[in-house]
């Protein structure tokens, strides 16, 4: 009898040894780093900050270009089919005041958080490389394709850095503050081919209407040209997406 009880005291009793064991196996999991999350007040402060900083450019674009007295010298065929619609600066633009919008709105109500993830990471990020790069890349090779010396009398160079610049900065700010959840490969890659494919025919609706291309960079395209290049610059804009996701991966881990 009292060797049984012996018995079970020991099997009771948990020796240093078993104390430093147990540790041990807790151990892997405690060195485990948890994942990293966004601060939300920061997030929805840079959110309204940036939701201010578009709604300003707008009313300051909006106001400029009204004022305008000749809008057609400076972007030939403006008051033609499509108005500024027809450029992607603009689109891009306008996108970013409604994707602020909606982020903000999500930081308060938390509604759609989903959504807005894929809409940064999907559009407004590739939208942003594209237009930023592109811009610019042509700018250095010759301004008059892009951006003529003339429009440099009437529209301050403030406005351009605004269209052409801003844009930048922003979105690699919003990937530093934010922890975006990115969509599947392939939601992501048929939303960039839908994209660059919605514009490729837009711009073809437009030439067809007007008899010009929306840049003079394309005068020398015909319709197979100009849908090579749409084509390469899907293929672009997917290379920008997934530098989006190698950065966010970075500091998100």
């Amino acid at each position: 009898m009292g060797g049984k009880l012996g018995k079970e005291k020991g099997k009771g009793k948990k020796g240093p040894g078993s104390k430093a064991q147990s540790k041990e196996e807790k151990s892997p999991q405690q060195n485990l780093k948890a994942p990293k999350a966004s601060n939300k007040s920061l997030v929805c402060a840079w959110h309204f900050l940036c939701l201010c900083i578009y709604a300003a450019i707008h009313w300051y674009d909006y106001k400029l270009v009204s004022e305008c007295p000749n809008l057609e010298r400076f972007f030939p065929g403006a008051y033609a089919f499509g108005g500024r619609w027809k450029y992607l600066t603009a689109i891009t633009m306008n996108l970013m005041l409604v994707y602020y919008c909606l982020a903000f709105f999500n930081d308060l109500f938390t509604n759609f958080t989903s959504f807005v993830s894929w809409f940064f990471t999907t559009t407004i990020w590739p939208l942003a490389w594209v237009v930023t790069i592109f811009f610019w890349v042509l700018y250095a090779m010759d301004r008059q394709l892009i951006y003529p010396k003339v429009m440099d009398e009437y529209f301050p160079v403030a406005i351009n850095m605004c269209w052409h610049v801003v844009l930048f900065p922003v979105v690699l700010l919003e990937v530093a503050i934010v922890q975006h959840r990115y969509p599947s490969h392939l939601v992501s890659a048929i939303t960039l081919f839908l994209i660059g494919g919605s514009y490729t025919i837009w711009t073809i609706v437009v030439y067809n209407n007007t008899g010009r291309w929306t840049y003079g960079f394309m005068r020398g395209f015909n319709y197979l040209g100009f849908c090579a290049f749409s084509l390469i610059s899907s293929f672009v804009s997917i290379l920008f997406y997934y530098i989006g996701r190698f950065l966010s991966g970075l500091r998100w881990g």
